[in-house]
């Protein structure tokens, strides 16, 4: 008895439902969508991680935090979202080896409504730190140009991929130390475009002693821009090392 009452509840809510309802209710009832970090459901959205997830992840609030940099050589600015803790290494993990890029154009997208776009600057264009050829093919995509998309959905500023380009193939760099990550960073990267006047935001996922920033933004002041910006989703505390691979 008590299961036709249910099915009768069940056909009442569905006739109520519009077409884009309905599509919604389909599949959180027979693909319910679980959040990267907490495991739990969430309904009405494709998203790959929970809003109280994304509010319970610790944010550096540092605004421009240039001084606290290991390498800042060209830099203007340096802006990340959030503190390097457990929950984000796992979103982190997720989209550089679980070949879940969208998880990048959610960080983005949140990233660009932590920071206005008037608090970082004036910025032209936006441009991800680009991979490697080999290290491509290998990922399937730049987590990175993800990351810029998201961040390009709610400032308004154009991505360019006509700048950069990685020359360079380099071995990871969670081993070495701040000395070493420079060098193996030394000559990684070519300015395909030559301009002057322009500001620009180099995008990445974590900045941790700014040797792959760095390495990019020396070469682009030598080729005329103007000003140069970090952005990424996140750097770690000083106090914990974690393994960013």
């Amino acid at each position: 008895m008590r299961l036709i009452y249910t099915v009768i509840n069940v056909n009442r809510i569905i006739m109520r439902l519009s077409i884009s309802d309905f599509h919604h209710f389909f599949l959180d009832l027979f693909f319910p969508n679980q959040c990267l970090v907490c495991s739990k459901g969430i309904f009405r959205s494709s998203d790959s991680i929970c809003t109280q997830c994304f509010m319970s992840f610790e944010k550096t609030n540092l605004g421009n935090w240039i001084e606290n940099v290991s390498h800042s050589e060209g830099l203007d600015g340096v802006y990340s979202g959030w503190y390097f803790n457990d929950q984000i290494q796992r979103v982190i993990h997720s989209l550089k080896y679980e070949e879940r890029a969208k998880l990048g154009w959610e960080l983005g997208h949140h990233l660009g409504n932590m920071f206005p776009s008037l608090q970082v600057g004036d910025l032209d264009f936006l441009v991800p730190v680009p991979l490697h050829s080999v290290k491509k093919r290998e990922r399937g995509y730049n987590q990175a140009k993800w990351i810029g998309k998201g961040l390009s959905s709610i400032w308004g500023i154009p991505l360019d991929f006509s700048i950069l380009k990685r020359k360079k193939y380099t071995e990871t760099q969670t081993m070495l130390s701040s000395l070493e990550r420079k060098e193996n960073m030394d000559k990684a990267f070519e300015v395909k475009r030559m301009t002057t006047g322009l500001n620009i935001g180099i995008i990445d996922d974590v900045l941790t002693t700014g040797s792959t920033m760095s390495a990019c933004f020396v070469m682009l002041k030598e080729k005329g821009f103007q000003s140069v910006f970090a952005i990424t989703c996140s750097t770690p505390k000083l106090e914990k090392k974690y393994n960013l691979r």
